[in-house]
Protein backbone atom coordinates (compact mmCIF):
# COMPACT_ATOMS: atom_id res chain seq x y z
CA UNK A 1 0.00 0.00 0.00
CA UNK A 2 1.10 3.64 -1.02
CA UNK A 3 1.91 6.18 1.53
CA UNK A 4 -0.77 8.44 2.24
CA UNK A 5 -3.38 6.03 0.88
CA UNK A 6 -6.01 4.94 3.13
CA UNK A 7 -7.36 1.60 3.91
CA UNK A 8 -10.62 -0.19 2.41
CA UNK A 9 -12.21 0.45 5.92
CA UNK A 10 -11.02 4.03 6.19
CA UNK A 11 -11.33 4.92 2.54
CA UNK A 12 -14.82 4.21 2.63
CA UNK A 13 -15.92 5.23 6.25
CA UNK A 14 -14.49 8.19 6.69
CA UNK A 15 -15.53 10.39 3.72
CA UNK A 16 -18.93 8.89 4.94
CA UNK A 17 -18.64 9.60 8.55
CA UNK A 18 -17.53 13.51 7.73
CA UNK A 19 -19.49 13.76 5.13
CA UNK A 20 -23.44 13.60 4.52
CA UNK A 21 -24.18 11.34 7.60
CA UNK A 22 -22.42 14.07 9.55
CA UNK A 23 -23.96 16.92 8.09
CA UNK A 24 -27.31 14.97 9.03
CA UNK A 25 -26.23 14.33 12.52
CA UNK A 26 -25.42 17.72 13.26
CA UNK A 27 -28.50 19.13 11.66
CA UNK A 28 -31.16 17.10 13.74
CA UNK A 29 -29.42 15.19 16.22
CA UNK A 30 -32.49 13.15 17.72
CA UNK A 31 -33.31 11.85 14.26
CA UNK A 32 -32.96 8.07 13.31
CA UNK A 33 -30.93 7.61 9.88
CA UNK A 34 -31.39 4.40 8.34
CA UNK A 35 -29.03 3.17 5.77
CA UNK A 36 -30.11 0.46 2.82
CA UNK A 37 -26.91 -1.76 1.49
CA UNK A 38 -27.79 -4.03 -1.07
CA UNK A 39 -26.31 -7.44 -0.48
CA UNK A 40 -25.69 -9.65 -3.45
CA UNK A 41 -26.51 -13.51 -3.01
CA UNK A 42 -24.96 -14.99 -5.51
CA UNK A 43 -26.11 -18.55 -6.87
CA UNK A 44 -23.05 -20.49 -5.93
CA UNK A 45 -21.57 -20.37 -2.52
CA UNK A 46 -17.45 -19.80 -3.46
CA UNK A 47 -19.08 -16.24 -5.30
CA UNK A 48 -19.82 -14.98 -1.61
CA UNK A 49 -15.98 -14.20 -1.98
CA UNK A 50 -16.35 -12.11 -4.41
CA UNK A 51 -19.41 -9.78 -3.24
CA UNK A 52 -20.50 -7.93 0.07
CA UNK A 53 -17.39 -6.90 0.51
CA UNK A 54 -18.25 -2.98 0.82
CA UNK A 55 -21.45 -3.31 2.22
CA UNK A 56 -19.29 -5.29 5.23
CA UNK A 57 -16.65 -2.43 5.67
CA UNK A 58 -19.68 0.44 6.03
CA UNK A 59 -21.90 -1.92 7.86
CA UNK A 60 -18.48 -2.21 10.40
CA UNK A 61 -18.05 1.56 10.32
CA UNK A 62 -21.32 2.22 11.34
CA UNK A 63 -22.00 -0.13 13.87
CA UNK A 64 -21.55 2.00 16.53
CA UNK A 65 -22.21 5.19 15.70
CA UNK A 66 -25.40 6.33 18.17
CA UNK A 67 -28.49 7.41 15.65
CA UNK A 68 -27.56 5.10 12.44
CA UNK A 69 -29.82 2.06 11.38
CA UNK A 70 -27.80 -0.37 8.87
CA UNK A 71 -30.54 -2.18 7.02
CA UNK A 72 -29.42 -5.19 4.50
CA UNK A 73 -31.51 -6.01 1.26
CA UNK A 74 -31.23 -8.84 -0.08
CA UNK A 75 -30.98 -9.12 -4.16
CA UNK A 76 -30.73 -12.88 -5.60
CA UNK A 77 -28.14 -13.26 -8.08
CA UNK A 78 -29.73 -15.97 -10.68
CA UNK A 79 -26.81 -18.39 -12.37
CA UNK A 80 -27.49 -18.12 -16.33
CA UNK A 81 -27.98 -21.09 -18.13
CA UNK A 82 -24.74 -22.22 -20.39
CA UNK A 83 -25.72 -21.72 -24.22
CA UNK A 84 -25.16 -25.26 -25.02
CA UNK A 85 -26.96 -26.82 -21.94
CA UNK A 86 -30.44 -26.38 -23.40
CA UNK A 87 -28.86 -28.33 -26.82
CA UNK A 88 -28.10 -30.97 -24.46
CA UNK A 89 -31.92 -31.46 -23.00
Amino acid sequence: MGAGRASGRAAIAVPLGRGTLARLQQQAPETLITIILPEFLPARWWQQLLHNQTALLIKGALLFRRGVIVTDAPYHLVAKARPDAAADA
